[in-house]
């Protein structure tokens, strides 16, 4: 039962005295109150799912400081912002990561330092990580490199591929009789090659190091080489077997013992023959054909042809000579041919040379 004497003496007594707080303490309460307030304010959390974090927000004037993060980050999300870093008041985006489509961008000027001569960029093959890779780097001299495990091609879509600089010079590979350097058109199939044996290909004509164009001759002087006929007309020709030199060449075989050139490189050759020749003793007036063949007599170039008269009797002379332009395959071998249009006597060779220089592709 609640006595009222006591109750009524409670509610008229003194008001308790107000209990004195620190004044300091109290300032740091209110700032601690205000910057939780402010924390607040600026982060807002939503969740979807229990204990998942899904958004961090700031506004637009906030600032998170540093943000340091000992351990893994892991950006669980499909789309083409995944990651996205901008300047100030979306003034651009400078990095962004594309889980959709499985890319990274970098805009701007992007900056890649590395921290020694030797380490540059390494990306890796997708199936080894070891055996194929693309190293990209820089020395402390400005030398910068491109390297590839095996090659390494420079493509544009649509475009040109520029070098842009002077460039001093191009090493080529070790692998003798490889191209080491092709320059491709798209319409034209392969326009040049330079191959580490020193020869440069251009649009199907072939230079060799310090050398030019193909070329070769064999011939022989003051030889008095008497041919025997054995028969008459084109159909019973006879090789001339009088040369006995080999000249200058490059990049061809002449070969004066089979009496013959050897071509190395296919393409269009300027075929030139001059002969001093003379009639056979006892032998009457005939009329000589020569003519150049490939191939051990089995094609003959008809656009290289020449007749010569010589008066019977022996000691008649006379001199012929031969040029065109004719078309040549890898190992086609060249040879001078000759025939008696009117009897079976013989010939006899004094002077004969016989040249080849390429002038054209196939």
């Amino acid at each position: 039962m609640v006595d009222n004497n006591k109750l009524e003496a409670f509610i008229q007594g003194p008001v308790p005295e107000r209990p004195i707080i620190d004044e300091r303490r109290e300032q740091q309460l209110i700032a601690l109150i205000g910057r939780v307030e402010e924390l607040e304010r600026k982060v807002k959390v939503s969740e979807e799912y229990n204990d998942v974090l899904k958004n961090i927000i700031l506004s637009s004037k906030d600032s998170l400081g540093n943000l340091r993060i000992d351990g893994k980050l892991l950006v669980d999300v499909t789309d083409t912002e995944a990651l996205l870093v901008r300047k100030n008041a979306d003034g651009g985006d400078v990095f962004i990561v594309d889980t959709t489509n499985s890319e990274i961008e970098l805009r701007g000027q992007p900056l890649i330092y590395q921290k020694a001569d030797d380490t540059g960029i390494v990306i890796y093959g997708y199936d080894d990580m070891v055996a194929e890779t693309l190293e990209i780097d820089i020395d402390s001299s400005g030398n910068g490199r491109v390297e590839a495990t095996n090659h390494l091609t420079f493509k544009s879509t649509g475009g040109n591929v520029l070098m842009v600089g002077e460039i001093v010079a191009m090493r080529l590979g070790d692998n003798a009789g490889v191209d080491s350097f092709i320059v491709y058109d798209v319409d034209f199939g392969e326009v040049a090659s330079i191959n580490s044996n020193g020869h440069a290909l251009f649009a199907d004509v072939l230079f060799t190091s310090g050398g030019g164009l193909a070329f070769a001759e064999i011939y022989a002087a003051s030889v008095a080489d008497e041919l025997t006929i054995g028969g008459i007309g084109v159909a019973n020709k006879v090789q001339v077997t009088s040369f006995d030199t080999n000249g200058v060449s490059n990049n061809m075989t002449p070969n004066h013992t089979n009496d013959h050139i050897t071509v190395t490189k296919a393409g269009i050759y300027l075929c030139t023959v001059s002969l001093h020749v003379e009639s056979a003793g006892g032998g009457g007036a005939d009329n000589f054909g020569f003519s150049v063949y490939k191939n051990d007599g089995a094609t003959e170039f008809t656009n290289t042809h020449a007749h010569r008269k010589l008066a019977g009797g022996g000691g008649d002379i006379g001199s012929a000579s031969l040029s065109g332009i004719i078309g040549l395959a890898v190992d086609d071998t060249i040879e001078l041919w000759c025939w008696n249009e009117d009897s079976t006597d013989n010939l006899v060779i004094d002077d004969v040379t016989m040249s080849l220089v390429m002038v054209g592709g196939t």
